[in-house]
């Protein structure tokens, strides 16, 4: 997670090896790991924001209370962003959102490669991550 201001990207790095997984990684409700259930992808997303709106983040306890959310996952394999992967991908987050948090300023995901984020590292810096993610709305 990365908060600017009244702004926050939560990123999640997919780190799974093959097309199976990854299609679980990403409509995987929750994915058991060893003895305990984790939840992954776009439910972590989404589990995150919800701490976030309870003031319960662990890793920030300085964050306002009137925020955007504006949630990125990064594939580590850019051959998994395909065209409509991203439009499935932001409808079951809707529908999670609308259950589970509406009324939140939840912008919908950005799917985007590990290539493409260490490509525009530098533009991000230089404009922030809200400029850019804005005009991609």
């Amino acid at each position: 997670m990365i908060r600017l201001k009244k702004y926050i990207f939560n990123i999640y790095i997919d780190k799974s090896n093959t097309i199976k997984e990854k299609l679980l990684f990403l409509f995987s409700r929750n994915r058991k790991q060893k003895r305990k259930t984790e939840t992954v992808g776009v439910t972590q997303l989404v589990k995150s924001i919800k701490l976030i709106d309870r003031d319960e983040f662990p890793w920030d306890d300085n964050i306002p209370d009137r925020v955007a959310y504006y949630p990125v996952i990064v594939l580590e394999d850019a051959r998994l962003i395909t065209p409509g992967l991203s439009g499935i991908i932001n409808q079951w987050y809707k529908d999670l959102i609308d259950k589970e948090l509406p009324g939140q300023m939840c912008y919908p995901i950005i799917v985007m490669s590990m290539d493409t984020l260490i490509l525009y590292t530098p533009l991000f810096h230089q404009k922030g991550f809200f400029a850019i993610f804005d005009k991609f709305f």
